[in-house]
Formats: structure tokens, C-alpha cells, sequence
């Protein structure tokens, strides 16, 4: 029989240190008169559900807490809170602090559109409050409560017969209790009632395996037309696969050709092939993200690089202060897109306290004026490899000596192909190297011989430490410049003959991120939004004015405008009333931007990987990006409806921007600098194998629309 007045604490522990701070926690609860508490500690479970069914059956204990070892209870009154919402609703069966209203068909409770709850949490890599919908009751009725504490009064068996892992256990186990006939909730807090201090999460230790397995089992109950829907998506799950089998077939045949070349002491070959891999799996995607094979074959070139005296007509200058001396490495810098402005802002920010210089390896005559005057103004210097050897190996060399001479920090800013960086630091000695991984969706070459990796954005950094091999990253949001806008809404729209009553759509992308995929259609979707409201325009900056988008045009009576590219953006953010992120894939710097601007963003997450339209650490907090088309479109009719409304979003959401990419972003940056160590140190990337999943054959399917 259970005993009303005990409660149990049960955990699953594999980290006792981590455990015993848990403890401590828990111990220092109020705990309610003539009630008493219990600790179990489950060592060695095969599985999560395994051991909570364990801990369930050795207690008597009427109320049980199933709490991750990493959770700490800050709220002292836990026990009594949780038991008042109990005792006042006995067809409540389990609480948790965070959860969703619905359960999404990707089957993850947090891409529902109604989630609630709250909780202090490092899954960025950063401890810092993770708030959803605010519970405006004694508690909110769910479908689904997130497994870092589930709380319950009632004794249902963990489902181990389907679940013999560590995912989707929490999701299982609220359908279980509602299935039975019982509530799940979270409560009101009116402040966070846990830390969980849980880290990055790993995704890779068969997520994708227990996510299928977990809709299998229960979507049928919970979307009536799942069926409909899997058979829609058979398409790009076929074809993805198949088009990874034959993309790893030819990509197998450039590392062999590679391997053979670096055996043969042929390093400049070996670099060729390793950049011909690299460039076909960065637009053919192979079902990996990084090549362990490949770094390792690069490392075997750096180990063969023999520093000579270098004749070329380029003067290192001279170290005349104590500042630090940042160089850049890029293998192109461009006048358009984000990743050069990247490195211009953090020239900017950081000139006053280091030195900064950039180099080029592949490629000079793209660089832009305002790039090489940015090293300038910092007292570094500008140099091209390209301009002295047009041979890989020997610009390794080079960029080694240089390096290795005036740097104490390097970032690479490289392409996803470039092989120079990995060949020129593949050996420990040096100045420590972070990569910027301005590409997180895509392949990267030149991991293999990097300090630390710093992620744009918390989606990205899922894929560096889940799919790249890499053990060691940081976030460092996207550095946003400080400026005022040079015209007025009424200028703008003079310079570009836009009526001066009308309410303007902005959106600015590189065309191919608006391919339609699996029925996204943005053009479609927008041209439907403009076509019902008489006043509403809508301006593009990225795609040329040619087939559908000229298309579009005309059917809208120019009322849809695409301008190509532009280097002077200002002048359409001035301009423009409310920003649409683009989709199939985000463009991040840009909506940024918008938003600092003060422009309110609407944004579309795509359903089978939000990773791939944006989700940034400030535009999560602000609400923009939503997942289905009924609510993007509603959403952007009250905009359009509401000018009241576009100023106290645009307003919110600038805020916000400027917090975490102006106001504090030198926190992030001296944070990563801190974290180097005093010299480089290679390590290579991790032995694991990484499970394929729905990413891989989407990101597959997409490339071969947009590349083919």
C-alpha cells in the first residue's frame, strides 16, 4: 500500500558528483509536517525508463519525483507546491515545469505552438532562463512535460518495452497518464522552480532511433491523418537516402584518390583531391557533415610542410604593442552576404583592445574595400596567398610562417572545401585556432585542426558537437553594427518610387534560400497575403527579376518587386514596414538586421528542420519564427492590420537584438578567448559514427532542387 505522507526522489545517476550537488538540493526542502522524503539512486540502468520502473516498484512512496541528476530544486517550497495542485485536482497524475499544450507531428513537445513553463538552463551552453507561455492559472492542462522532473501521484509503468534508450520517454509517459485517464499539467511559477544544468544536449546517442519509434507507436491516436502525411513525405525520405548512397559512393572515391596522393608524398595532389571532396560534399550532401579520413589525411600534410626561409614580397610587421594580434583567415571575403560583415563588426568592436589583420588563401579579387580598411584602422594587415604561389601546399606553408609570427589567436572564416587551414595548423605549436562556423548546416573541412569551434547560433552548435566530431564549441551570436538608419521611411521610398501610404513586406535572402520544398512555397504564400490586401507590398532583395519572381510581378501589378543584389541594404530596411525571413532556408544577418532596425519579423520554421530556417538565440526569445502557414499568415495580417502593433513588436524585438548581438556581445567574445589555451593543440575529431536522420535526407533532398 502506498503511503500518502512520503515522497521519493528517483534518479537515474552515471555522474555521483553531479548527483550529490542534486542532493543537496533536495535536502535543504521544506519538507511538509508529518510527511517524510526518500532518495533512490538507480546506477547502471539500461535504459531510463528501465530504472524509473525499478525505482517505482521499490517505493511506497504515493508521490514520486522522477528528477534528472543534473536538476537542482531551487524552490524550497517544492514539496508543498506541488502537492496543494494534488490535493485540489486528484485527476491531475503528473506535473512537470516545462511542456506543450499539443504534441507537434515531428513528435518534439518543444516545436509545438503553445508551450508553457519555465526553468533555468544551459542546453545553449549558457545558464540562462528558458521561459515559454506563462501559466496563468494554478496550472496549465498539457499534452506532453519535459523529462528533466516529472512529478506524479499516481503509479503508471514506464513503457521500457518500447523505450529502451534515453529520448522521448517523458512524451511516452504523458500519453501514458492521459491514456489512462489522468491530467498531465504544468504549474504556475512565478519564478523557476529548477535549474537544469544539463549542457549541450546529445542527439546522437539514437534520438532520431526512439523519435520514430515514438511516433509509431502513438501518432495514429494523436494526428488522425498521420498516415496521409508519412506517405507525403515518403518522397524526400526515399530520395534523400537514395541520393546519399550515391554522393558517399563518389565521395569515397575522392578521399581514396586523396589518401593515395598523401601516401605517395604527393601533398599538393592529396590537398587538391581533399578540396574536390569537400566542395562536392558541401553541395552534394553524403550523409556526413565532417570527414575524419579527410582532416586526418591534411594532418599527414602539415607533418610534412618543412619550414624554409620564405622569399616573398610581403613584410610581416613588426609586434609594437602588447595588444593581442587576431588574424583572420578567409578563403574569399565578398562586398555581400553575412559572413564578411561578420568579421568587419568584430574588427570594429575588438580594434580598441587587440590588433586585427586578415588573409586571404583563394581567392583576393572579391575582398572589399571596407574589409581591408576595417584591418586598417586596427593597426593590422591585409595579405593574399594567392598573389605569391598558386600552390595549396606551399600557401599552407605560408599562411603557417605568418601565423606563426605575428599571430597569437587565429579564426578561420574559411569555405567548407578550403584545405589550406588544416594543412597549415595540423601540427601542435603555434597560435591557439577557433573556427567560425559560419556554415553550420552544411559540410565543413578544416575542423581537424582547431582549438575551438565558435557556433553563430544554438541550432548550429547542435550539429557541431552532435554530427562534426568536434568536441569543444562556444557560442558567439552574430555582431550587429550600431547605425542609424541615413534616410527616413519617406526618402527611401522616394529613391525607390514606392508609394508613400503603402505598408511594405521586406525580404532579403540569396534566391535559392526561397526554393520551394514539400509544399513551402513563400512566394506563393506571400503573393496570396499581397493579392488580398489592396495597399500591401512586398520587396526582394537577393532574387533577380526573371521567371516566377517577374511572374509575380505581373500578376500583383507590381505590387511584388525583386531588386536583385544590393550592396546598400539600408535603404530597404528604411523603407520597409514589417520583415519576412525567408524560407526553405533563413537568412540570418539580414533579418538580424531588420529587427534592429526596429522592423517586427515574421519568420516560418520549416517542420522537418527548424535548423534550417533561423533560430537564433534572440529571435527565439522574441517569438518571430512560427510552425504552420495558417498562423505565419495570421500573423502577418495583424501587422498588417495593426500599426500600433508593428511599433511595440519592432520595438520588443530591437530591443532584444541589441542585447545579445551589440550590448553583450563582447561577453561571448571574451568568453571565447578565455577558453583557448596558451598554445595550439591538435585533436582531431571524434571516432563516432553518426546516425543518419531526418536532416540528412532532407538536406540531401533540398540540394538536389536547388543544386541540380
Amino acid at each position: 500500500m502506498l503511503d500518502p505522507k512520503k515522497i521519493c526522489f528517483i534518479t537515474c545517476v552515471n555522474d555521483e558528483k553531479m548527483y550529490e550537488e542534486a542532493l543537496l538540493y533536495i535536502k535543504n526542502l521544506q519538507i511538509p509536517e508529518n510527511y517524510t522524503i526518500e532518495t533512490l539512486c538507480i546506477k547502471n540502468a539500461k535504459s531510463i525508463t528501465k530504472g524509473y520502473n525499478q525505482g517505482m516498484k521499490f517505493s511506497n512512496a504515493k508521490y514520486k519525483v522522477y528528477i534528472h541528476q543534473d536538476v537542482f530544486i531551487i524552490n524550497k517550497k517544492f514539496i508543498s507546491d506541488f502537492i496543494n495542485i494534488f490535493e485540489q485536482d486528484k485527476n491531475i497524475g503528473m506535473l512537470g515545469v516545462a511542456g506543450s499544450k499539443t504534441i507537434p507531428s515531428s513528435g518534439i513537445w518543444w516545436e509545438a505552438q503553445q508551450t508553457y513553463g519555465k526553468v533555468y538552463d544551459s542546453h545553449t551552453g549558457r545558464l540562462e532562463l528558458l521561459q515559454f507561455n506563462t501559466v496563468a492559472n494554478k496550472y496549465e492542462s498539457v499534452k506532453a512535460i519535459d523529462g528533466l522532473i516529472m512529478i506524479t501521484q499516481y503509479d503508471i509503468p514506464w513503457r521500457e518495452d518500447l523505450l529502451d534508450g534515453w529520448h522521448f520517454y517523458d512524451a511516452s509517459q504523458s500519453i501514458e497518464f492521459i491514456k489512462a485517464g489522468y491530467k498531465v499539467a504544468i504549474p504556475k511559477q512565478s519564478k523557476p522552480w529548477c535549474i537544469h544544468d544539463c549542457g549541450i544536449v546529445n542527439v546522437n546517442n539514437g534520438y532520431e532511433k526512439y523519435r520514430k519509434i515514438f511516433l509509431d507507436e502513438y501518432a495514429k491516436e494523436l494526428f488522425p491523418s498521420y498516415k496521409n502525411k508519412k506517405s507525403k513525405y515518403n518522397e524526400f525520405y526515399n530520395l534523400g537516402r537514395k541520393l546519399i548512397e550515391k554522393s558517399s559512393s563518389i565521395m569515397n572515391d575522392f578521399i581514396s584518390h586523396a589518401k593515395i596522393s598523401a601516401l605517395s608524398k604527393d601533398f599538393e595532389n592529396a590537398m587538391l583531391w581533399a578540396m574536390h571532396a569537400g566542395k562536392f560534399a558541401t553541395f552534394h550532401h553524403c550523409g556526413i557533415f565532417a570527414s575524419k579520413e579527410l582532416e586526418n589525411i591534411l594532418i599527414e600534410c602539415a607533418k610534412n610542410i618543412t619550414p624554409t626561409k620564405i622569399n616573398i614580397d610581403f613584410k610581416i610587421p613588426e609586434k609594437k604593442s602588447s595588444k593581442k594580434k587576431i588574424l583572420h583567415v578567409f578563403s574569399e571575403a565578398y562586398n555581400i552576404g553575412g559572413h564578411t560583415r561578420f568579421i568587419k563588426r568584430w574588427i570594429q568592436a575588438d580594434s580598441k583592445e587587440n590588433e586585427h589583420a586578415v588573409i586571404i588563401t583563394l581567392n583576393h579579387k572579391t575582398t572589399p574595400n571596407w574589409l581591408i580598411d576595417s584591418v586598417k584602422i586596427s593597426d593590422g594587415f591585409y595579405c593574399c596567398l594567392d598573389q605569391f604561389s598558386s600552390s595549396l601546399f606551399e600557401k599552407a606553408n605560408l599562411l603557417r610562417h605568418i601565423a606563426y609570427n605575428w599571430a597569437d589567436i587565429v579564426i578561420l572564416n574559411t569555405h567548407p572545401f578550403d584545405p589550406i587551414p588544416t594543412a597549415a595548423f595540423g601540427i601542435a605549436g603555434g597560435p591557439p585556432v577557433i573556427f567560425l562556423n559560419h556554415a553550420d548546416h552544411t559540410f565543413s573541412l578544416g575542423l581537424g585542426a582547431v582549438d575551438l569551434v565558435a557556433d553563430i547560433r544554438p541550432a548550429g552548435q547542435i550539429i557541431t558537437l552532435g554530427k562534426k566530431g568536434i568536441m569543444k564549441s562556444l557560442l558567439l551570436p552574430i555582431p550587429i553594427e550600431k547605425n542609424i538608419l541615413p534616410l527616413s521611411k519617406a526618402e527611401a521610398r522616394k529613391k525607390l518610387n514606392i508609394p508613400k501610404d503603402a505598408i511594405v513586406l521586406l525580404s532579403i535572402a540569396s534566391e535559392y534560400k526561397y526554393t520551394p520544398c514539400l509544399g513551402y512555397d513563400f512566394l506563393e504564400i506571400v503573393k496570396d497575403i499581397v493579392t488580398h490586401n489592396e495597399n500591401v507590398m512586398l520587396l526582394v532583395v537577393g532574387p533577380k527579376d526573371h521567371g516566377r519572381w517577374h511572374q509575380a510581378k505581373l500578376d500583383t501589378n507590381k505590387a511584388i518587386l525583386s531588386f536583385g543584389i544590393q550592396s546598400d541594404l539600408n535603404l530597404f530596411y528604411a523603407c520597409a514596414d514589417i520583415y519576412l525571413d525567408s524560407f526553405s532556408i533563413g537568412s540570418l544577418t539580414s533579418t538580424l538586421e531588420a529587427g534592429f532596425y526596429g522592423l517586427p519579423i515574421v519568420g516560418f520554421k520549416n517542420p522537418h528542420r527548424p535548423i534550417l530556417t533561423n533560430y537564433d538565440i534572440s529571435l527565439d526569445k522574441a517569438d518571430t519564427h512560427v510552425k504552420n502557414i495558417e498562423l505565419y499568415k495570421k500573423k502577418i495580417q495583424n501587422l498588417i492590420d495593426n500599426k500600433a502593433l508593428r511599433k511595440k513588436r519592432g520595438d520588443f524585438i530591437s530591443k532584444i537584438i541589441y542585447n545579445d548581438h551589440y550590448a553583450h556581445w563582447h561577453k561571448y567574445l571574451n568568453t571565447l578567448y578565455s577558453a583557448l589555451p596558451n598554445s595550439h593543440e591538435v585533436f582531431g575529431l571524434k571516432d563516432e559514427l553518426f546516425q543518419l536522420d531526418e536532416l540528412d535526407f532532407f538536406w540531401a533532398y533540398f540540394q538536389n532542387i536547388i543544386y541540380k
